[in-house]
């Protein structure tokens, strides 16, 4: 590797103790994007209303994330669609 990125500095830093000196630079503070015209959107065969979280939960912010969508999020999403569903995948 050339280069590896971390989602902030905290984890930037909790990389670098664990890596020697012959590791790659360590760049923190960098979110991950997907190219979108790589992907066609597909909208038959998805069912209504239904959102899907997928998140490992041995990573600490997706616990928060989905905290946050099941406390604050779904609620006032279903107070506007009552059939709201959340479906949730983890490994």
């Amino acid at each position: 590797m050339d280069m590896v990125q971390t989602c902030s500095e905290k984890e930037r830093n909790l990389l670098e103790s664990f890596i020697g000196p012959d590791a790659p630079p360590v760049r923190g503070c960098l979110r991950t994007a997907v190219d979108i015209d790589d992907y066609i959107p597909v909208y038959r065969g998805r069912e209504p209303e239904t959102l899907l979280f997928v998140g490992n939960f041995r990573h600490a912010p997706n616990i928060a994330g989905l905290r946050f969508l099941i406390t604050e999020v779904l609620p006032a999403l279903r107070r506007r669609r009552a059939n709201a569903e959340l479906v949730v995948a983890s490994s």
